[in-house]
C-alpha cells in the first residue's frame, strides 16, 4: 500500500513536498518502496507516537502531514487546494475524514463508524493528521505515553 501513497503523493500538482518514511519493523517491502519513490528512511522500533514524532524532527517545512501508508488523496490537485487555505493562515492543525478504497460492505461500515465517532467527538484516528511546524512544536508532538 506505501507504493499506492507514494504514486498519489507524486501526483499531487503542489511539489513543494520533503517525504519521510518512518518503518516501524514492517515484514512488507517498505524500505525498498520508499527507496524507489526517493524518499528519506528512517527505521524505528517503537510506538506510532513516537514514530510520527521521530518523522516530524527530521523534516524539514514549516508544515507537517502525518499519513498512514493505507491512505491515497481523492485526485492529483487534494493537496495544493489544500495548501490554498493553509497559505491563507486558515489552517495550521487539521484532520480529515476517511473514505475506503475497497467498496465492500466491511469497509464501508468501518469507515462510517470511524467518521461518525469523529463527528461526535473531535479528534483524529492518524491516518491524516496536517500541523503547521509551530503547533506542533508548541503541544510537544504526540504524546509518547498515549495508547494510540
Amino acid at each position: 500500500m506505501l507504493g499506492q501513497l507514494l504514486f498519489s503523493i507524486r501526483q499531487q500538482t503542489y511539489k513543494d513536498l520533503d517525504i519521510t518514511v518512518v518503518d516501524a519493523e514492517s515484514t512488507d517491502r517498505t524500505q525498498s518502496v520508499a527507496k524507489l519513490f526517493g524518499c528519506k528512511m528512517l527505521i524505528f522500533n517503537g510506538k506510532v507516537s513516537a514514530a510520527r514524532n521521530l518523522g516530524a524532527r527530521a523534516s524539514t517545512g514549516n508544515y507537517i502531514l502525518f499519513l498512514d501508508s493505507d491512505v491515497m488523496f481523492p485526485d492529483n490537485d487534494w493537496l495544493g487546494r489544500f495548501m490554498q487555505w493553509v497559505d491563507k493562515g486558515k489552517v495550521e492543525l487539521a484532520h480529515c475524514y476517511a473514505r475506503p478504497l475497497e467498496q465492500n460492505l466491511r469497509s464501508k461500515v468501518a469507515s462510517l463508524g470511524r467518521n461518525l465517532s469523529i463527528f461526535y467527538e473531535p479528534r483524529t484516528t492518524g491516518t491524516t493528521i496536517f500541523a503547521s511546524r509551530r503547533v506542533f512544536e508548541v503541544v510537544g508532538g504526540f504524546n509518547e505515553k498515549a495508547r494510540l
